[in-house]
């Protein structure tokens, strides 16, 4: 068996559809990179690169790498602090409800996890799972991992080039954030090469996902030494755990697809173990399902939906119902269907600890040095604009929310509020604030300053509410309060004065704008 390990870091927002994550304007990505997503886009790349197009099947060497299942693409997780793959973590493990809350919350600490395949009778009064994704584990100690995630707001318009009423819908995308790092495998028979991929990886940065056209799903591939020997995780018996244990725990590490005597989807393992459902020790077992499905790029079309044994699952049997030859063979080669693509990967006998102690480190205490960027780099250069791009959208969502928020009481003839949005354009154009104010001078002992001072804006004239915005655009900052500054790299996106100037004009300008729209609504 050969083994091609692989890192993955995210250079944008990733986004792999998960089924049933959210009402239809709201879609979430998975926590993880599915080994079909990365097979689906390497044997596209081949193909195009081999000019095979509809010939792809009966090229010898296609078909080894990508369709008979002699290759097979394991999911990518996330790497733990000393860069190794991560693995789902067990659903058999509980923490005590209190005890959880206080580890959350703290920085660092220590958490006692009962493990309910080796411990199926515990003393634990307010059990909760542990609702963690990733975990490494090694000598009963554990330690956690979860990714950052990104929200993006989307506007879906039926017609792209007209703006008008009740045709455009907005959702959102909650995708895996940039800057996070999996890790990958891809194993195949004695007789493939994995060498033929690395062309595949290095031509050009791939993309996946959805949206890849829109800002979403490149990534960057670091291939690493080919071999021999992989092992997806260490089972407990390396350690020597003391006494005789008649159980074998079988833990999936990846969604798996088995089948009843029936030929349809099930939840039990025992009809491919050749073992009647009474084997199963359900008091010591954890078992949950999802719905998968797929997507083929060639016909464009969904794969059927089908019922999958959730990976962390936890299935307990006696020791001696079992063939250890089987397990073997499902060890290496994956359980049930779709192998190629990662799903069947199991464990046996990987958390069997007497003691399970769970540990939070902070991330600054990592021996990895951090990467850091100058300014005057082109990477830096392009870490200034990535991070004033991050900062950006932090301050037009809480913009869009305090105009939202702001309503004039008593407003203004529509020419006075034209005026003094024509201004607030102007000062955008010209980077200051002096038109705004100059505005606001010019009217003093005018009718249109007793228009604006008799109009009301947050418990003041408006008038006042813009002299008072006009002279210290530094406010602005308190109102948009929370945004902070934008990291990447060491390179620093700050709210200067110059961002501090545009965005009162903008909010100004906003909140003027939707007076006018209401009035315009209200003559209608």
């Amino acid at each position: 068996m050969k083994a091609l390990p692989f890192t993955i870091t995210l250079l944008e927002p990733t986004l792999v559809i998960m089924l049933g994550s959210g009402d239809a304007n709201q879609l979430e990505s998975f926590s993880y990179i599915p080994g079909s997503v990365l097979r689906n886009a390497l044997a596209a790349r081949y193909i195009g690169q081999s000019n095979l197009g509809d010939k792809a099947a009966q090229d010898p060497t296609c078909r080894s790498l990508f369709f008979e299942g002699r290759v097979r693409f394991l999911n990518a997780y996330p790497i733990d602090r000393q860069g190794q793959r991560t693995l789902p973590t067990p659903l058999s493990w509980q923490a005590n409800k209190e005890d959880l809350a206080e580890f959350n919350e703290k920085e660092n600490g220590r958490l006692a996890i009962k493990d309910f395949s080796h411990e199926p009778e515990t003393d634990l009064e307010a059990g909760k799972p542990v609702g963690k994704d990733f975990c490494a584990l090694a000598d009963g100690e554990v330690e956690f991992f979860q990714v950052k995630r990104r929200v993006m707001m989307h506007n879906a318009r039926t017609t792209r080039r007209v703006i008008a009423d009740n045709t455009s819908t907005m959702f959102q995308y909650e995708a895996v954030a940039e800057g996070e790092k999996f890790a990958g495998v891809i194993l195949a028979d004695d007789t493939i090469d994995l060498s033929l991929l690395h062309p595949l990886f290095t031509a050009a940065p791939l993309s996946l996902g959805k949206s890849r056209s829109a800002g979403y799903g490149r990534i960057e591939v670091t291939l690493g030494q080919m071999q021999t020997a992989w092992h997806e995780y260490r089972p407990a018996e390396d350690y020597e755990l003391p006494g005789n244990d008649p159980y074998v725990v079988i833990t999936l590490l990846s969604d798996a697809l088995v089948r009843d005597r029936n030929g349809s989807y099930s939840a039990d393992l025992s009809y491919a173990l050749d073992l009647s459902p009474n084997a199963l020790q359900r008091d010591r077992s954890t078992i949950k399902t999802q719905i998968v499905g797929g997507f083929n790029r060639k016909w464009g079309l969904h794969l059927p939906q089908a019922t999958a044994v959730k990976m962390g699952s936890v299935f307990v049997y006696q020791a001696a119902d079992l063939d250890a030859a089987k397990l073997a063979h499902w060890q290496l080669n994956g359980w049930g269907e779709r192998p190629l693509k990662g799903f069947g990967r199991i464990a046996f006998n990987w958390h069997r600890y007497d003691h399970l102690e769970a540990l939070k480190i902070r991330r600054s205490s990592s021996t990895f040095p951090v990467s850091t960027l100058t300014a005057d780099s082109p990477a830096g250069q392009l870490a200034q604009r990535i991070s004033t791009h991050q900062l950006r959208q932090k301050l037009d969502q809480k913009l869009l929310a305090r105009i939202t928020a702001l309503k004039i009481q008593d407003a203004p003839s529509k020419s006075q509020l034209s005026r003094v949005r024509l201004v607030a354009r102007r000062a955008m154009e010209q980077g200051q604030l002096q038109p705004i104010i100059g505005f606001l001078n010019g009217i003093r002992n005018k009718p249109a300053y007793k228009e604006l001072n008799d109009s009301r804006l947050e418990q003041q004239s408006l008038y006042h509410w813009l002299t008072e915005y006009a002279q210290d655009p530094a406010k602005i900052e308190q109102v948009l309060s929370g945004s902070g500054g934008s990291e990447l790299g060491g390179i620093k996106a700050e709210f200067d004065v110059a961002m501090q100037i545009e965005y009162t004009a903008r909010l100004i300008e906003g909140v003027v704008k939707r007076e006018l729209d209401r009035q315009r609504k209200e003559k209608r």
